[in-house]
């Protein structure tokens, strides 16, 4: 291949033009060479010596007592930089951050696996294991706003479709009233919703025990302005059935998304694997 440069002052920032009659491997060559970022010097220490770190030597940088840590298949090196610094040096097609604290080198890993608690395990090439961090935005406060009206009136309203039940009304004085109150107590129950949700920002918790905790968080947000605006019937048969369709609704809800997830990292690994 014939090289040209060609020195203008127009030329702020350096252009490649190819020219040629057909697409080659020689061309494809070319492109890919000249569309790389050169990968950015990372160096270390390890036993107070320092030493340039080749970025495909990297296992998984991570952060822990207040320093990073580059694991290398020859040892670990206590790196300078932050984690976010580390992030940007790191070639995006390669590393991926997978919590606050780490970052691995996705051509180290081996595979990755969920398991029925929620914990998705990231398995590296020498069998060593770490865990990312999931971070939900749970579906299960829009689906139960979505279906809280349909569940009125197929409970209450008897088919027909009801804004609020006809004992709060009775309760409140009149329609438009009830449905102003049942608003801002649904507006409250999204407060404890969205406060629950807060709750999958905590790395230090598995899912199972960040599921526990925002079912009872929801429960107590619904359970209370159910039974006072009569979305349950105030007698003990209808406590307990209104809260078995709670309990249903969130177990589907959340093994869907277990599935959800199952799925999207089986075809994670199959991408891995060609």
């Amino acid at each position: 291949m014939d090289v040209e440069i060609k020195i203008a002052p127009e030329y702020k920032i350096p252009k490649a033009v190819i020219m040629t009659d057909r697409i080659t491997d020689e061309v494809n060559t070319a492109v890919s060479k000249l569309s790389e970022k050169t990968p950015q010097m990372i160096s270390g220490f390890c036993d107070s010596v320092l030493r340039i770190i080749e970025q495909d030597e990297i296992i998984r940088i991570y952060s822990s007592g207040g320093k990073v840590f580059a694991e290398t298949e020859s040892g670990e090196y206590v790196l300078r930089q932050r984690i976010y610094e580390m992030e940007e040096r790191l070639e995006a097609s390669k590393f991926v951050r997978i919590s606050n604290s780490e970052i691995i080198n996705l051509k180290k890993v081996k595979s990755f696996d969920l398991n029925f608690v929620g914990t998705i395990c990231v398995v590296f090439n020498d069998s060593t294991v770490t865990y990312v961090s999931r971070r939900y935005v749970s579906k299960i406060k829009k689906v139960l706003g979505q279906i809280i009206s349909v569940l009125i009136s197929l409970i209450v309203g008897k088919g027909d479709f009801i804004i609020c039940a006809p004992e709060f009304i009775a309760l409140i004085g009149n329609e438009a009233a009830a449905g102003a109150v049942q608003t801002l107590l649904c507006g409250i129950m999204g407060v404890g919703f969205a406060t629950a949700s807060l709750i999958w920002e905590n790395e230090e918790l598995n899912i199972a025990v960040q599921s526990g905790i925002c079912f009872a968080i929801y429960a107590a947000a619904l359970l209370p302005i159910a039974y006072f605006t009569n979305w349950m019937e105030h007698t003990l048969a209808g406590v307990l059935s209104y809260i078995g369709i709670y309990v249903l609704i969130y177990v589907i809800v959340w093994i869907a998304q277990y599935l959800s997830i199952k799925r999207k990292i089986k075809a994670i690994n199959s991408k891995m694997n060609n």
